[in-house]
């Protein structure tokens, strides 16, 4: 907040999964008056076994010029990693 950036937690499911439909929704409203949107995303949960749609979340983020932040140290060693197939910038 000091530095003017608003923050918003993503809505996720009673399974612990990103609500993608949530997310298109805000994206829907967002505007570059808004700035540029980013999304910090975990692709695996250690404690829950969760897997993100990752991939899904960053095209509608890249689709508004968004930058994506994923965090799949988690997954390393279990998950095939790509990612640019991610959408991970």
């Amino acid at each position: 907040k000091t530095l003017g950036v608003a923050v918003e937690i993503l809505s996720v499911n009673a399974e612990g999964v990103a609500r993608l439909d949530w997310l298109a929704e805000r994206l829907e409203r967002w505007s570059e008056a808004d700035g540029r949107p980013m999304l910090a995303l975990m692709l695996a949960n250690n404690e829950t076994g969760v897997i993100q749609p990752v991939a899904e979340a960053a095209r509608l983020i890249h689709a508004k010029g968004g930058l994506v932040h994923v965090d799949a140290v988690q997954a390393a060693g279990r998950l095939a990693l790509d990612f640019n197939t991610l959408g991970a910038d």
